[in-house]
């Protein structure tokens, strides 16, 4: 929860005072899908538009009539179900017109139509959004906000769809799923201002035709913030491709993970990538794990649908898996330039399973689809932990003085150079003091002198005596050793498998012990 608290509240901050500490223009998005429109179904697919509301949060007037960077509007709708999101469709683009100055997003500096003014609104309703009449996404260079001749109009689709919002019908009125709609605004102005990362909001709607709204507006925020608003044990990173468009004028992404358990002994592990401004683009992505040894199935990939009209293809893209990873791609740039990567204003997600329990201190690397814009980039990720931690069942665990058996849980890196390893027992006597224990000897002595608990440590074992313990009021402790720091000199080598255990005094009677984890370092 905290993650999400510092992530949302650091997008926030970058969004107005740094803009306004300098002379800057910035369009956000300040209301989506106030009114909505339904124009029907055809071949399984249903067509929408929503209303959307600009709003100018920087200090400088933006030229809104500007004929090679005045702003264009995308409208997206995203699905949230079992423990993933999904982006289920998008719209062709409105450009923008005279804008009215409205007074709904701050104090509105009015200006004539041509210029959107300090603090002013410009709304556009679901029948002037309708993207029948819109661009193409193709024919805007979002990175940089520009384009040189007019883009497409849609084409190739019946007229009731053609160009719209269009969504799997089947895929609405789930009772199992969360759904929301997202507007986008893609400006030069903002663009090669490097302001481009806040020009997205979103809100919560009902899963059927009539798309009502759910809760309030979730200002600055891609979709993909849903996704974590939703579960909070989703997590995000911002993966910019810097300089993408110029010097300070970036492509602007983000990677969400997730694990989900969903057996006794498997997880699911989800990631969505959404690509809010980069024309670079994504052609892969690589879940790197930690260790070998994970069992890895069940790969899936979800992209949108591409309709009316454009060149780039819907096929799915390829997953493998090696000992160290799992891989998703779509076609080369040079195979096809109009490949399914992740285009700007889209989102794809991606899922396997694993035998192993999750930690946050993955990485996953992002493939760039067009050669020219990059290689890769790297995110912070949720990712399978090594299948080095264990709980020898063998050591079996006695009551102590808090009428619970202590209960010692190690978490972090397996990986030696990560120097990344948790340990936290629970369950103790409160204010008592003890010591953590390891050794490469796994060894059961019941109940040996002076304790009432199971040592299950045996041939050299090491004690971390400078880094005595003392439980809390809810009998707690938390350790993390230094792997470049351990007693006695000990080195934790690759291929080694240490033993950890908690001796606690237990107040003026006899000592006692938590269980036993077991932990196999790797490189």
């Amino acid at each position: 929860m905290m993650k999400r608290l510092s992530l949302a509240v650091g997008f926030c901050a970058l969004t107005s005072s740094s803009v306004l500490a300098q002379n800057l223009p910035d369009v956000a998005v300040s209301r989506v899908n106030d009114n909505a429109a339904y124009y029907g179904e055809v071949g399984g697919i249903g067509a929408f538009s929503i209303s959307t509301t600009s709003c100018n949060v920087g200090n400088v007037v933006i030229d809104w009539l500007d004929p090679w960077d005045m702003p264009v509007i995308a409208q997206n709708m995203f699905m949230i179900k079992d423990g993933h999101i999904e982006h289920l469709g998008y719209s062709f683009l409105k450009d923008s017109f005279c804008a009215v100055s409205e007074p709904t997003c701050g104090t509105c500096q009015p200006t004539n139509c041509n210029t959107l003014g300090i603090g002013c609104a410009d709304t556009y309703g679901a029948g002037l959004n309708d993207g029948r009449n819109g661009w193409a996404k193709w024919g805007i260079e979002a990175t940089r906000g520009e384009w040189f001749v007019i883009p497409p109009g849609p084409t190739n689709e019946n007229n009731t769809i053609r160009g719209r919002l269009q969504v799997e019908m089947a895929k609405l009125n789930d009772a199992n799923a969360v759904y929301l709609v997202e507007g986008q605004y893609v400006s030069g102005h903002d663009q090669q201002a490097g302001l481009g990362h806040n020009n997205q909001s979103w809100r919560y709607v009902q899963g059927n035709t009539n798309m009502n709204n759910i809760g309030g507006m979730h200002m600055f925020e891609p979709g993909i913030f849903a996704w974590q608003n939703t579960h909070d044990d989703v997590m995000l990173s911002e993966i910019n491709n810097d300089n993408e468009g110029g010097t300070n004028i970036h492509g602007f992404m983000w990677l969400g993970s997730k694990a989900t358990q969903i057996s006794p002994t498997e997880w699911r592990y989800d990631y969505a990538v959404q690509n809010l401004n980069s024309d670079g683009g994504v052609g892969s992505i690589e879940v790197n794990l930690l260790c070998a040894g994970a069992s890895l199935s069940g790969l899936e990939h979800r992209g949108v649908r591409h309709h009316s009209g454009s060149p780039y293809s819907n096929a799915g893209w390829n997953g493998s898996t090696t000992a160290l990873s799992a891989r998703w791609e779509t076609e080369t740039f040079g195979a096809n330039q109009n490949a399914s990567a992740i285009r700007w204003g889209e989102l794809h997600s991606f899922s396997f399973v694993a035998d192993t329990p999750p930690t946050s201190q993955g990485t996953v690397t992002i493939g760039v689809f067009d050669p020219s814009a990059g290689t890769t980039i790297s995110g912070s990720a949720i990712v399978p932990s090594s299948p080095g931690f264990e709980y020898p069942a063998f050591c079996t665990v006695n009551n102590n003085s808090s009428g619970q058996p202590a209960s010692l849980t190690a978490t972090g890196s397996s990986v030696v150079a990560d120097n990344n390893i948790s340990m936290t027992v629970t369950d103790l006597p409160t204010f008592n003091f003890g010591v953590f224990l390891m050794s490469e000897t796994q060894q059961f002595t019941p109940t040996p002198p002076g304790s009432a608990g199971n040592l299950c440590l045996g041939g050299n074992i090491v004690r971390f005596t400078d880094d005595i313990q003392n439980s809390d009021l809810i009998g707690f402790v938390f350790f993390q050793p230094d792997a470049n720091n351990l007693p006695n000199g000990t080195v934790w080598q690759a291929g080694q498998t240490w033993a950890f255990q908690y001796w606690t005094r237990d107040g003026q009677g006899p000592s006692n012990f938590s269980n036993m984890a077991a932990i196999t370092f790797c490189d």
